[in-house]
């Protein structure tokens, strides 16, 4: 266990599932390793269903843990989290619910509970909503600003890469095939002393996939007036989800003000790519990420105790 942050993790490796027809084969870990090769690997159903709707109807290996598994440890420094396997409410998903989430990382488990409907976020997990590549994952820009860690395991053992080295290009991250997703860090720096905001905007408020999605976290000075410390990040706003490092670093230092808001939201514009798609224009998408700037970081500070009108 950690003693300087937050791990989302899976204890341990428990059953395999081959999903080639109905029912289901069984498999231990080391035999998952002999058909990474030649299979395609998820986490959890909906991924499952999503690589069939692609179109690729050969082997998928489904990871799920047998039993009990989910274990959430938390010590002086930092906790530990499941990152993967079924959920235990009926209607919010494990770690959204957990009193340890919504005490350290709220607006991460705020962001997961946005996915889909209640059957989705039942079915479906943190691991494969990162794991999945896309810039529309509710839980990857909240991942960002929050300096995620994400643990891969494969044959070859353990590695460690920063969220922002994950992704490199539309539906494409750095996870080798044979590799599963089996932790996410978050180191108690990144974390302690913040309050955040996400923000997703979709045509409805379920079932939807994200147009834009906004997270912010800042840190505020004892006296609620100083921006100590200001991190924003975006989904759908460039081919994968993006920091603005440029304006974190204007932004923070200054006092809280209406001001400071206005200058937010233009200095982001300079550091996203936005796409006209079938659901938003580049040009509407630019609009949101200025005005989402300005209400995740309003709200954000409203949310450690400072005042400031939007």
């Amino acid at each position: 266990m950690s003693q300087d942050g937050v791990y989302l993790r899976e204890l341990p490796f428990c059953e395999i599932y081959t999903l080639v027809q109905p029912g289901a084969v069984h498999y231990h870990l080391p035999a998952y390793f002999c058909h990474a090769g030649t299979a395609t690997v998820v986490s959890d159903f909906a991924a499952a269903g999503a690589v069939w709707r692609g179109g690729d109807h050969g082997r998928v290996l489904l990871l799920r843990p047998c039993g009990a598994v989910r274990a959430i440890l938390h010590g002086a420094a930092g906790a530990e989290y499941s990152c993967r396997g079924r959920v235990r409410h009926p209607e919010r998903p494990v770690p959204a619910a957990h009193p340890l989430v919504l005490q350290h990382i709220p607006m991460l488990g705020y962001a997961v509970d946005q996915v889909g409907g209640p059957q989705i976020r039942n079915i479906g997990t943190i691991g494969g909503n990162v794991c999945n590549g896309v810039t529309s994952a509710d839980s990857a820009s909240s991942l960002f600003a929050y300096n995620a860690i994400l643990e891969l395991t494969g044959p070859e053992g353990i590695r460690q890469v920063p969220i922002q080295e994950f992704y490199t290009g539309p539906g494409k991250t750095v996870r080798r095939h044979e590799e599963v997703m089996t932790a996410i860090r978050i180191r108690r720096r990144d974390y302690e002393g913040y309050t955040g905001c996400y923000i997703k905007y979709g045509k409805r408020n379920a079932m939807e996939i994200a147009t834009l999605g906004c997270a912010c976290l800042v840190k505020l000075s004892l006296d609620k007036k100083v921006v100590e410390d200001m991190r924003i990040a975006y989904g759908v706003a460039a081919p994968t989800p993006v920091r603005c490092p440029e304006t974190e670093k204007a932004v923070s230092g200054k006092a809280v003000s209406k001001v400071l808001l206005l200058q937010t939201g233009k200095g982001v514009l300079n550091e996203v790519n936005p796409r006209t798609s079938w659901r938003a224009s580049k040009e509407f998408r630019l609009q949101l990420v200025e005005e989402l700037a300005k209400r995740a970081m309003a709200q954000a500070i409203r949310n450690g105790g400072g005042e400031v009108d939007a």
